[in-house]
């Protein structure tokens, strides 16, 4: 009897970890900056990926290479450098940090430039900026994404 009753027990735990480890963890800690045009449901940019363009490579934040990811204030990563370039050369042309650290100073860069671009000027970057603002190509161009 006691060999019968550790076998459901194992079953269970190998089951609680497995759903544990396939998981990935997408919630991150409010900084009181959420927009209500970034759904509550989208993944953190981790980083950055390279997509073609019209003919141009534009490397854009993403979440592992999914286009639909937030960042705001604390976010560190190679997603942010992306953003503050694009910021800096193709649509404020203002001298704003490229150090992968999303500060107050990029938060209000981002806002500037999403007025400019017709955007929510919210400071938290998502899908509707993504899609907005100007991005720098593999050539030096600047290009909007088309998704």
């Amino acid at each position: 009897m006691r060999r019968f009753l550790k076998k459901p027990a194992t079953v269970l735990l190998g089951a609680a970890m497995a759903v544990a480890i396939a998981s990935p963890a997408t919630a991150a800690p409010s900084t009181g900056m959420e927009s209500s045009n970034v759904s509550a449901q989208l993944s953190w940019c981790n980083g950055d990926t390279f997509r073609n363009v019209s003919g141009y490579g534009v490397r854009y934040p993403a979440y592992n290479t999914s286009v639909n990811c937030q960042m705001s204030i604390g976010s560190q990563n190679g997603g942010v450098r992306i953003l503050q370039r694009a910021l800096r050369y193709c649509n404020l042309r203002e001298p704003i940090a490229v150090d992968g650290i999303f500060g107050s100073g990029t938060a209000a860069a981002l806002e500037r430039a999403q007025r400019k671009a017709g955007a929510s000027p919210d400071g938290v970057y998502g899908p509707e900026t993504r899609k907005r603002i100007l991005w720098m190509t593999d050539s030096g161009h600047c290009r909007r994404l088309n998704y």
